[in-house]
């Protein structure tokens, strides 16, 4: 019993979970706004969106990679939804299907040249962003889109009862997510991989079979994050995914995946989504500038690493 309760004491998430309750109720008590059925359905809304992209995330982390190209497979999506709306009636799920196989596509292209040209995943991808980055730019000119697609305007603003559309999208997503890593053998793969790529060559695992489809689910993922959130938005304009690169990195880390792969869960990486879209609601209503947002987000990282690293270590 002592080694179980040491255990759970040792979790990440046991921690972000105390870290959250405590955020809650200190947010609640000094803003009664905070706590209302509609800003709280703001926050899963948000959070939802960073989750998602987050999800595949961290699947390429666990595989000792990173996909740096996030913010540009968001920026592609963005934009070729409005572009192919134009020339479907406002109720088809054309545009949608072919931008989220679009993500999907640059994933796979990504994990292709990550396996086949032996490119460090980092340089691949940060490539990748900014190829796609700069084709954005070029096609558009840097002009704002729009799009008048009904099931993209549902998944950003709709609700079911008072439950944002976004959260009711993203929680078969997490249980597919935490199936494929817990009870398939594609999750042990990518954990195998992660944990020593060697090995795991040694052992018969397909290696690059493997890294693209985890790099292809990625692009998916990131795919499914842009649509929600330009119906959030209402449009599409170049940079819209730009703030996710980092912080779906940091809702991997904080949630307890190894940065090196091998080891990590995606109930960790959820609630450190959550996390970082609470702490962003919390000092938005303390009407703290951006520089003051990301020096305070900096600073609760820092401080919760260390206390995980302590933890580890008693």
């Amino acid at each position: 019993m002592r080694a179980l309760s040491t255990s759970f004491h040792r979790s990440k998430a046991f921690f972000l979970s105390v870290i959250l309750v405590m955020l809650w109720v200190g947010s609640a008590s000094i803003f009664p706004g905070y706590a209302s059925q509609g800003h709280v359905m703001s926050i899963l809304e948000l959070s939802a969106i960073l989750a998602i992209v987050a999800a595949g995330q961290t699947l390429v982390i666990m595989t000792g990679g990173i996909d740096l190209s996030i913010a540009g497979i968001m920026n592609v999506v963005a934009f070729v939804i409005p572009a192919l709306a134009a020339n479907f009636p406002d109720d088809s799920l054309i545009p949608v299907v072919l931008a989220v196989s679009a993500g999907g596509m640059i994933g796979l292209l990504n994990g292709v040249t990550v396996t086949c040209l032996k490119i460090h995943p980092l340089i691949a991808t940060l490539a990748m962003s900014s190829i796609l980055y700069g084709a954005v730019l070029i096609a558009t000119g840097g002009s704002a889109a729009s799009t008048t697609n009904n099931f993209v305007d549902w998944v950003g603003s709709g609700r079911v009862g008072f439950i944002p559309a976004a959260t009711i999208i993203w929680l078969p997503i997490a249980v597919a997510i935490v199936a494929i890593l817990r009870a398939t053998t594609f999750g042990t793969y990518i954990a195998a991989i992660g944990e020593n790529h060697a090995a795991a060559r040694l052992s018969g695992i397909p290696i690059f079979l493997t890294t693209a489809l985890t790099y292809g689910l990625n692009g998916m993922l990131v795919g499914i994050a842009a649509t929600i959130l330009v119906g959030y938005t209402g449009q599409s304009y170049v940079g819209i995914g730009s703030p996710y690169l980092l912080l779906s990195i940091a809702a991997v880390v904080l949630g307890g995946t190894s940065i090196t792969g091998g080891k990590g869960n995606y109930l960790g990486t959820a609630l450190g989504a959550l996390a970082i879209t609470s702490v962003t609601a919390t000092t938005t209503m303390m009407n703290f500038s951006d520089g003051d947002r990301q020096i305070i987000f900096g600073i609760i990282l820092i401080a919760l690493l260390i206390v995980y690293s302590r933890a580890r270590s008693i």
